[in-house]
């Protein structure tokens, strides 16, 4: 028989295990986000109002180590084997969150986070967005992984695109954290962007 000290400890045990864990969770999470002047310089900038906007996926890294065509692969071929044609459909899916999902999501938070327009074609400088990894996370329900990507973002003269301005590193950016119940990727890649 346990008694009421024995189950306060073992409680407290858990209680303390539980807290510890959540705040390395977090505090892992933020040190993680990373954003570098690679090479360049902003203060040309000051004052625009507006960029024109590309992305690319060249290259891309998807976890920690296999390249896109790797990834794509592997994917298609376990959902084959388990639901013939839902391969192809993953692979088109997986292109076309891009435009649907990926790139106005994230416009979305760049244009209300800076008051800069982008996406104009006139603008003096263009913003190519290059992701270079890609981390799809995942969801088990009691337990769960944001999506999160790295990316460079060069700033480019609209005219003449080999004139870059700026380089800017962005690294370990996470999605939204799901308190369980997200077992769609792209949404967890999309609240990446």
């Amino acid at each position: 028989m346990i008694t009421a000290w024995q189950f306060r400890f073992k409680s407290s045990i858990w209680i303390l295990v539980f807290l510890l864990s959540v705040s390395l969770f977090f505090s892992t999470s933020a040190i993680a986000q990373e954003r570098i002047l690679l090479a360049g310089s902003l203060s040309g900038l000051k004052g625009q109002q507006s960029f024109g906007l590309k992305f690319e996926y060249d290259s891309m890294i998807i976890g920690l180590d296999k390249t896109e065509g790797e990834y794509l692969e592997e994917k298609k071929r376990i959902w084959e084997a388990n639901e013939p044609g839902k391969g192809d459909e993953f692979v088109k899916q997986w292109f076309d969150d891009r435009v649907k999902r990926y790139e106005p999501a994230f416009i979305r938070s760049f244009e209300k986070y800076t008051n800069i327009k982008l996406n104009d074609r006139d603008a003096k400088y263009t913003m190519i967005v290059k992701t270079i990894r890609t981390e799809g996370g995942w969801d088990v329900g009691v337990m769960s992984i944001p999506g999160e990507i790295d990316a460079e973002i060069w700033i480019v003269e609209t005219q003449d695109e080999r004139v870059v301005k700026a380089k800017l590193g962005f690294y370990g950016f996470v999605g939204r954290i799901s308190h369980g119940g997200d077992f769609n990727m792209t949404r967890r890649i999309q609240s990446a962007y």
